[in-house]
């Protein structure tokens, strides 16, 4: 890219717009590395930059001169934009990586040495935390852009589908910083889906929330492990089969086999095997419909297999065994 920017470059491979987004593409596919979300939006500014000045000389001179020409190529578009979102979340999901080990390891060595000092302690207040330790200070970062394309669709500078795509980007980075320590990123991704629904309703439908918007929610909701985890999972699931997600659109969202194998993952962390079984004789019974998959077996088997390694009565343990091995012999068939 430097070189197709440089004077040296022959006019017939001057980078354009996707020569940016490409280089961007690449960074993104860099998940374990915080410094992308910093050198997506240097590439993103120095696009806006190459743009904003080769305007200014027009309008000043009154012409552009022919060597200058392809930086009008250059201009952020859809894609910049939501790829940009796309770096905030993964440098949001490093940090907050970083920050839920370190929460647990705390924890532990607390637990630990109140057991050593024969002491019984409590531990609460896991929200006490501050944004730019937790990776929340990125998502707003993430949210701040969505609300700048959503500026641009109003005056049609973007893809009517950017909306929807960085919806969807949001939500997934939600349901990544959720977890134990951090119930209110579950009702976060629901706020937001709740906002995607009420846009659609009143005309846009550009803006409609789709199979993957809801097992975002869904997923927010699993990996929050608080006691109405799994029944809040459940509830986005039954919307989606009821047919009842947005009442007054014409937009109509069915679940596939990830929405169910989300909330069959939210019993499975409440321990409730009884449940996790239902839900894959649910999908079993759709006669094809929503088909259970290897991951759907997986988890009922780990659910009974965990029933029995939490229970010191004997003729529980062999009864979750024996429903264990029953699924592993039906996944195999």
């Amino acid at each position: 890219l430097r070189y197709r920017m440089s004077l040296d470059a022959p006019s017939n491979i001057r980078p354009t717009t996707d020569s940016f987004n490409n280089v961007i593409r690449a960074w993104t596919r860099c998940r374990k590395d915080y410094s992308v979300a910093d050198r997506v939006l240097n590439l993103v500014r120095e696009m806006e930059g190459i743009h904003r000045e080769v305007i200014m000389k027009e309008q000043h001179k009154g012409q552009i001169i022919e060597e200058e020409k392809w930086k009008l190529n250059i201009i952020p578009d859809s894609k910049t934009y939501t790829m940009a979102i796309d770096s905030w979340v993964i440098a949001a999901s490093v940090k907050a990586e970083k920050w839920y080990s370190e929460q647990r390891s705390q924890i532990h060595n607390t637990r630990r040495k109140s057991h050593r000092d024969g002491n019984n302690v409590t531990i609460h207040n896991y929200e006490n935390r501050q944004e730019n330790e937790d990776g929340t200070a990125e998502m707003r970062n993430a949210e701040a852009i969505m609300e700048y394309i959503r500026d641009l669709e109003e005056f049609g500078h973007v893809d009517p589908g950017a909306a929807l795509i960085a919806y969807n980007t949001i939500l997934s980075g939600w349901a990544r910083l959720a977890n134990e320590f951090r119930p209110d990123n579950a009702k976060k991704s629901e706020a937001l889906l709740y906002e995607m629904i009420e846009l659609s309703e009143s005309g846009k439908e550009n803006c409609a929330p789709d199979v993957l918007s809801y097992n975002a929610v869904i997923k927010a909701w699993a990996k929050s492990k608080r006691l109405n985890s799994a029944d809040r999972a459940e509830w986005w699931l039954r919307k989606m089969i009821d047919g009842t997600c947005q009442q007054q659109s014409v937009h109509t969202v069915r679940p596939n086999v990830n929405s169910f194998n989300l909330v069959m993952e939210a019993f499975l962390q409440l321990n409730d095997a009884s449940r996790v079984e239902d839900l894959l004789r649910e999908m079993d019974a759709t006669d094809g419909v929503i088909t259970p998959n290897s991951e759907s077996f997986s988890k009922v088997i780990r659910a009974w297999t965990r029933n029995a390694l939490n229970t010191s009565n004997h003729s529980l343990q062999s009864y979750s065994i024996e429903n264990a091995r029953r699924w592993l012999e039906e996944l195999l068939q």
